[in-house]
Order: C-alpha cells, then structure tokens, then sequence
C-alpha cells in the first residue's frame, strides 16, 4: 500500500514537455503510513528459488559478457585487418569509433523500453541482430561494410550491460542484491583482461575472421540458453514470477502498484534522472572512474612495450594481474555488500529478510551501500600514483604488475558499490538509470582516451597517473555527503511529488 507506492514516487521520472512517452495506468499516490505499513505482513520479493536466481544471473551475466568481450578482443586484430583490406590503420579504427558511438547511445533506447515491455523480447530481438551481425563481419570483405556492420553489432549488444542490472533489480530484494550483482560483475569483467588475449591468439593462428567466428558461436550458445532457459523476470510483466513457476503468465499481484508510470521514447530523456542530486553524484563517480579504468587498460600494452620492450604475446598477458584483481574482488564486494546492509539494518532496528521485500523510502540505502567504500577508494588512489611513477621510473615490471592486481581490486569494488546503488534508488527504472550512466561514462571515456597519449607525451607517464588518481579521490566528499544527505533528499523529493500532484 503506502509503502510501495512512496517507493513508485520515488523513481518517478518526469519527462521534459517535448518528449513523447506511453502512459500507462497508475493509482493515485499516498502518503506514508508507518502504522499501517508495519502492520502489514511483507510478502516475498521474488517466486524464484536460490538456484533459479543464480541460474538466470548466470545467463544474464553471460549476455552481458559479450557486451565487452566484442570491444577488447578486437583490438589486436586491427593491424591485420587493415593490412588484409589493404587501408590505413586510422581507417580501421573508424569501427572502433563508430562501434563506441552506438554503444552509447543505443542503451538509452532499448533500455527503457525493456523497462516496459520485458527483459526477455528485448533480450532476443537484440542478441538475434547481434548473432547475424557477428557473422557478416567474419564473411566481410571491404572497410565501409567493416564500420556499418560494427555499428549493427553495437545495436545488438550495447544495450545488454542496462537490462542485465534491471534483471537483477527484478530477481533479487535489496538485502540479497549486492551478491548477484557481484556475479554480474565477475563474468562481464574477464572480457578486458582475456579479451585481448584471446583475440591476439586467435588473429594469429586462424586469421581475424575467425575472431568473428569464435563470437558467433558463443553468441549462438547464449541465444540458445536464452530462448529455451531464460524466463522474463520483469516485474511489471511478471510480479514475482509466481505465475511462471505454476506454468502460467500470471499478472503482477499489484498491476497498478507494478506498472511504470511513464517510458519515454528519446534517447535522451533517459538522462533527465540525472537531475536528481543522489543520481548525479553515483554517475559523476562511476564516470571518472571508468576513464581511470579505459586509460590504464588502453595505455597497457603500449607503455610496457616501451618501457619494457615486452614482446606482443607478453604485451597481451599484462593485461591479466588486473583482470585477476577485478573478477576475484567482484565476487567478494557482493557478499561485502550484503553484510553491510544486514548490519545498517540491524543498527536502525529494521529487518534485513533476503526473502522480503524492503521499501527503500524507509530505509539508509546510501549508508549501507557506502559504508566501507571509502577504504578501496583511498587504496585505488594511492597505487594508480604508485604505478605511475613505478612506470617512470623503469622499477622491476613485478611491481606494476602488482600495482595493476591491486588497482583492479580496488576500483571494481567501487564499480559493484555504486552500480548496486544505482539500481536501489531506481526499482522502477533500474535499466533506464543504467543507460543514463552508460551514456556519462562513455563520453568521459571517449575524452580520456583521446587525450591519454597527448597528455603522456607532454608531463610524462607519471603526471598523467597522478592527475587520474586526484580525480578518483575526488569522489570521496561527494560520496559521503551522499552518504549523510541521500535519505533526507529522497524524503525531501518524495514531499515535493506529492505536493504536485
């Protein structure tokens, strides 16, 4: 009742007057009743057992993976490619840019209409595209169908990384969350680290065809898991899945409770969420440290080669000590963030049930998502400086490498923190909020990446590292007024809705 539709208010995101969207029906909001509300009985969040929850976080995480494996097995081909299609290697890299620049616009359509329509009819139509796109590019024979089909292949799988975090959303109650996402982030994390490997291994033994080959048979794997195993988890298709586990397509318990209020058909209106404060400051931090991330995987190969003149195999298995640290911390900060929202739970007298449903309105999300990030962020800052100037220096190549291992742990437990709470704050529109970061992150990547080099160049390898780690650490004070500050905004916004409407 008042619960669930102050939790309704909360995510509601009010388009601009320009912006065609679908109305859908919704009751008329209420005010908080705290007697009332604890007074009712909660029923489950999710039908879905253990087992099932992880089974389709497997496959979900599995989609996911080939969202960033199609970026980074990529790379190495690309001199091979430009010498087999006889042009430049600047001509080659129009694919990677053309494919980046889908893959941020793309999500903040498809999202939200995942959002609206189901996880699973946007699933297959857009891994489908994906399936046959990585087939033309293996069949492909000239540099302009190279770039369209890259862009084709963008369109099917950019999007995938947002509606995985609203599958998640869908599956797994606040208390239970951070693990899933943990898994999430463990399988779509590898791809950085043996991405290039596997691409180099396989560009040089069967040709760069077959690095498509090798994605369209994965991929053909995954669709089939996803058509035969993969059932729609969407809540306001499905609730909480009762219906699917007797053999029926059963309504939501609470359609007018579940329905969203509006999905809105721009590719921009997805960024009006960050308009709100608690949003703004989770994708400014997530952002900066996705250009940390971009700059020190793009910039891997290229400055151990000349620092220390490794061969191209060893240039490829640099990249493993922050892939390592990356999936093994991944794992770990789900089961921290769990622990961490039963304790929050425990000090405010409130239940912490895995089972249950929690509304977040009532509950210090902020604090118990952020309360040890701090510490891996601190860490992170200290040893991107440490590697900068290790690198500078031309100290023993062990100690970067060790450096690497431990950036990676710490930044990922960063990543796992915010995008957890990214989808708390917007049960709603957990994959529109994920398209709306998307879109930040990707063009704070893009302008890390294109002045990476220049700046290496003019302060050396060791300024550069340390302007990224200032700007890492940055995000402390803002992440501890939200941390103070969330809860009271979110009351404050869920006032000022009420009072409008």
């Amino acid at each position: 009742m008042s619960g669930t539709h102050l939790q309704e208010d909360n995510d509601k995101i009010s388009p601009p007057d320009s912006t065609i969207f679908i109305e859908t029906k919704n009751s008329p909001p209420t005010l908080p009743n705290n007697d009332e509300a604890s007074s009712q009985v909660p029923v489950p969040y999710s039908a879905f057992t253990v087992p099932q929850k992880y089974w389709i976080t497997f496959i979900i995480a599995f989609i996911a993976w080939f969202s960033t494996l199609s970026s980074f097995i990529y790379f190495p081909a690309l001199s091979l490619i430009a010498s087999d299609l006889h042009t430049s290697i600047e001509g080659v890299n129009l694919t990677v840019t053309s494919y980046l620049i889908a893959s941020a616009v793309i999500p903040s359509i498809i999202a939200p209409v995942a959002d609206l329509t189901g996880r699973r009819p946007i699933y297959m139509i857009t891994f489908s595209i994906y399936f046959i796109a990585n087939i033309g590019l293996a069949l492909q024979k000239s540099l302009v169908g190279l770039i369209l089909l890259r862009v084709v292949q963008s369109v099917g799988i950019s999007g995938a990384f947002a509606i995985t975090y609203g599958a998640i959303a869908d599956i797994a109650s606040p208390a239970e969350r951070g693990s899933y996402v943990g898994v999430v982030a463990l399988g779509t994390n590898t791809a950085p680290s043996i991405g290039p490997l596997l691409g180099g291994i396989i560009a040089a033994n069967a040709g760069w065809r077959w690095i498509f080959w090798f994605l369209s048979i994965a991929s053909g794997l995954c669709l089939f898991l996803m058509v035969f195993f993969l059932p729609e988890t969407a809540r306001n298709i499905v609730g909480d899945g009762i219906g699917l586990k007797s053999g029926q397509v059963a309504p939501p318990p609470h359609p007018e409770e579940m329905q969203p209020s509006a999905i809105i058909l721009n590719p921009l209106t997805s960024l009006y969420a960050l308009f709100r404060k608690d949003t703004a400051i989770n994708v400014f931090c997530i952002s900066i440290w996705y250009v940390t991330w971009t700059c020190i995987q793009a910039s891997l190969s290229t400055v151990f080669i000349r620092v220390y003149h490794v061969s191209q195999l060893q240039a490829g298995l640099i990249y493993i000590p922050f892939g390592v640290g990356v999936c093994i911390s991944a794992y770990l900060t789900g089961q921290l963030l769990n622990r961490d929202y039963r304790r929050v739970a425990k000090s405010h007298g409130l239940a912490a049930d895995r089972t249950r449903d929690q509304n977040i309105n009532t509950f210090p999300i902020e604090e118990a998502r952020l309360k040890t990030t701090g510490y891996p962020l601190i860490l992170c800052s200290l040893s991107i400086v440490a590697y900068g100037w290790t690198l500078q220096k031309h100290v023993h190549i062990s100690v970067p490498l060790i450096l690497q291992f431990i950036i990676g742990a710490s930044i990922q437990v960063c990543f796992t923190t915010l995008n957890t709470l990214l989808i708390d704050q917007h049960p709603k529109f957990p994959a529109t909020a994920q398209a709306a970061s998307n879109i930040v992150r990707c063009t704070f990547a893009a302008i890390g990446s294109a002045i990476e080099q220049p700046l290496i160049n003019t302060i050396g390898v060791a300024w550069f590292f340390i302007i990224l780690a200032a700007l890492c650490i940055a995000c402390l004070p803002l992440l501890f007024v939200e941390k103070r500050r969330g809860m009271a905004w979110r009351r404050k916004r869920i006032e000022v809705e009420h009072a409008i409407l």
